[in-house]
């Protein structure tokens, strides 16, 4: 029972760390994208000459190599959750992994579009955070409006299925006779006889 209290509490901190590297890494992303429009170049360099400077020369034009170095943190962490899977059968088969974390995988791979999925990376830590009680969003905005209309869309889905079924139904019996017998033999018949 101590062993997997500490296997969970090492978990719990991993993915603390992590979730603090994405919201950085995010950071710097939404920064450099800024950073490359002409217009704020130009504000920042007539307003803030030294940080434009500091910033074009340390960290812009050596942005490939700090992302880089995010992504090998987050490969790494991937390969071991991925061994870790492996060596605890939490999936089917070994191969499985990659699959079903695919928006980790992906992350990973430096390219303007995909980086945004670090995103999702973080938006799925949320819910396991939750559940350890690290973090309790309930009662925010955010939580309370998105529970409103997720219920509001799954009751329209469930209306619609529930239509698409009667009208269903409703086909079958008047194009089948042997439906509207079997109904007849069936439902209607033994109630009819005491």
């Amino acid at each position: 029972m101590a062993d997997r209290t500490a296997r969970e509490t090492l978990g719990l901190v991993v993915d603390v760390v992590m979730m603090a590297l994405i919201v950085a890494n995010l950071a710097l992303l939404i920064v450099d994208w800024g950073f490359a429009s002409p217009i704020v170049q130009t504000q920042m360099e007539n307003y803030v000459p030294a940080l434009y400077t500091w910033y074009d020369q340390t960290i812009h034009q050596h942005f490939l190599l700090y992302d880089l170095a995010f992504v090998s943190i987050f490969v790494v962490e991937i390969l071991v959750r991925w061994g870790l899977a492996i060596y605890r059968q939490r999936y089917h088969r070994w191969f499985f992994y990659p699959f079903v974390h695919w928006y980790d995988v992906l992350g990973c791979i430096p390219v303007g579009s995909l980086r945004s999925l670090r995103l999702l990376r973080l938006v799925a830590m949320i819910p396991k955070l939750q559940r350890t009680g690290l973090v309790d969003l309930r009662e925010t905005y955010f939580y309370r409006t998105f529970e409103k209309y997720r219920d509001i869309v799954l009751e329209e889905i469930s209306d619609r299925v529930t239509v698409r079924i009667i009208e269903g139904l409703q086909e079958e019996i008047r194009t089948s006779q042997e439906v509207t017998t079997r109904i007849g033999r069936e439902v209607i018949a033994p109630s009819g006889r005491p």
